[in-house]
């Protein structure tokens, strides 16, 4: 179902009376959060809500999100990140997240968080193509208890 300019208009009429989320979200955006919930109005809502009440509440993941930081340019140092080339039959994107180096000392969890969730918002705004939604697939090989600490 394409997503129409209704859609969008109903979803900001809906935000214009939610105080407490963000008033400048993009029609991109708005599209593209009807389409990953099937056209319904309703699950769109709740998504957004999700989306960024979530950022509100974890500002140690969502907040001094400059990539040039030395935190955040030491995790792109340690992990690989492949989007795959072609969506799945279903039309959702896969991601590869692995380990270039394993040595637990040099991993920060929270920062390894807050990396995922940049470049997880930066595709969502940025990417041209619609899809169904993101599917990560996280390369467990070298990962130890130690790298949740």
């Amino acid at each position: 179902r394409m997503v129409s300019q209704d859609d969008v208009r109903t979803i900001r009429s809906w935000l214009s009376k939610q105080a407490h989320l963000p008033q400048t979200i993009d029609d991109g955006l708005l599209r593209r959060f009807v389409h990953c919930c099937d056209g319904s109005l309703e699950r769109t809502k709740t998504a957004l809500e999700l989306f960024f009440c979530l950022r509100a509440d974890a500002p140690e993941f969502f907040k001094d999100r400059d990539p040039a930081l030395p935190r955040v340019q030491n995790v792109f140092n340690l992990i690989d990140l492949l989007p795959l080339p072609k969506v799945t039959p279903e039309g959702y994107r896969c991601f590869l997240y692995r380990l270039a180096d394993s040595d637990p000392d040099k991993f920060h969890f929270a920062d390894y968080v807050k990396t995922f969730f940049m470049v997880g918002d930066t595709r969502i705004r940025t990417e041209t193509e619609l899809v169904a939604g993101e599917v990560p697939i996280f390369d467990m090989t070298g990962y130890t208890l130690r790298h949740l600490t």
